[in-house]
């Protein structure tokens, strides 16, 4: 009667000891664990092929897990019993990265075209969602139904993180196949698989609810460089990394202008442009008191922890989370000043619409139209600007 093997578990294994001549333990069906002298653990399947014994490596234990090591194990069993050699069908797999590799390969690619800062978002998001789904899937292995089974569950929590990882899948393996790892890309519908969820605008205050605001964010327990950040953000109507990331010798007091530089807008490095700000009375009088806080750091928003660096472009936001008492969470961001500002001159003012969308560093237009239209119209959107401040101005004493 043949001896009956029990299969390895994970605290068996953590818990092998080594000895003085190396051994090896079975999980069954042609899968072992070798244990070396010096504690290694490595394994190994061991099959006979046309009346030849072979053996192949799987890699090492914990760096291939059990699980992992029995995945292959079945692989390559069903590979025996359709007349295939698994050492020559490995051979051939080897030239052909997995997800994670292959990305790495796309990453180079891809980073000259967009901002740092969109990399570091970029790769967070592969490491925390598309590699533990995908990561060790052979490019040329993975199927749309397994991607659509996986994205269910994150599609659930978080639709519009589940679409960004989708166009991210489909965009690698469109590069996969411009290098010809794969004949077609089978994910190119995948974003079809799921219903496309609108997305939600940054929370928001009225115009007329501006006055309130203000007054809670004087009388607020934040710091005043805090509050002051938050009012030039909201004067000057940029996003709040653009707000936190300004410098001194980015504005030009002769002519009353913050110049600030392609690479720190938002939009893909290639097609970014510099925003020019014309500043306001009020936006000026929030430089000079800034001046008497960081007047000799590089950011006129320095960081107090880290003065060498700028805030975190958190910071407005988290205040104004804790304003009154967390008041406004839920109504109004930091991102959502801008609204405020867009509102109120596209409904309370007589200004040109495509204007006021400058002054918001907004495109409009086709490419075609915007590849003619190079203007950055800063003296017509000196009033607006102006217009703004004032508006801020007589919240702020209501």
């Amino acid at each position: 009667m043949a001896k009956q093997i029990t299969p390895l578990t994970d605290t068996k294994i953590k818990t092998i000891k080594p000895q003085l001549k190396e051994y090896r333990l079975s999980d069954g069906q042609n899968l072992f664990l070798l244990i070396k002298p010096n504690g290694a653990k490595l394994w190994r399947f061991m099959y006979s092929f046309n009346n030849k014994r072979h053996k192949i490596s799987f890699g090492s234990y914990p760096a291939i897990t059990l699980k992992q090591a029995r995945e292959k194990r079945s692989e390559f069993l069903s590979l025996l019993q359709q007349g295939i050699n698994p050492k020559n069908y490995k051979k051939q797999a080897l030239k052909v990265p997995t997800v994670q590799e292959f990305t790495d390969e796309w990453l180079t690619f891809w980073k000259p075209t967009v901002k740092e800062s969109t990399v570091k978002k970029e790769i967070w998001r592969l490491n925390k969602h598309l590699f533990p789904m995908f990561g060790h899937y052979r490019i040329d292995q993975l199927e749309l139904y397994i991607v659509v089974q996986e994205l269910e569950t994150l599609y659930k929590s978080s639709p519009e993180t589940a679409f960004k990882v989708m166009r991210k899948l489909v965009q690698i393996f469109d590069y996969a196949q411009i290098k010809g790892l794969i004949k077609f890309n089978n994910l190119t519908p995948l974003t079809k698989a799921f219903i496309k969820v609108k997305a939600k605008n940054q929370p928001t205050i009225k115009p007329d609810e501006l006055p309130h605001f203000l007054h809670c964010l004087e009388n607020s327990n934040s710091r005043a460089e805090t509050q002051l950040l938050i009012m030039w953000q909201l004067l000057t109507m940029v996003r709040p990394r653009e707000a936190v990331t300004a410098e001194w010798q980015e504005i030009d007091f002769k002519n009353s202008v913050w110049l600030i530089p392609a690479e720190k807008m938002k939009g893909r490095k290639d097609r970014a442009r510099s925003h020019n700000v014309p500043l306001s009375k009020q936006a000026l009088n929030i430089l000079e008191e800034m001046h008497r806080h960081n007047g000799r750091r590089r950011y006129i928003f320095a960081s107090v922890r880290s003065p060498l660096n700028p805030m975190n472009s958190a910071t407005a936001n988290k205040a104004i989370k804790d304003i009154n008492n967390g008041y406004f969470k839920g109504i109004l961001t930091a991102h959502g000043l801008r609204s405020i500002a867009s509102t109120y001159l596209h409904n309370h003012t007589d200004f040109e619409p495509h204007l006021i969308e400058a002054c918001l560093s907004h495109v409009t237009g086709n490419e075609v139209q915007r590849a003619y239209n190079r203007g950055d119209y800063l003296e017509q959107r000196r009033p607006i600007m102006d217009k703004w401040g004032e508006y801020v101005e007589a919240c702020r004493k209501a």
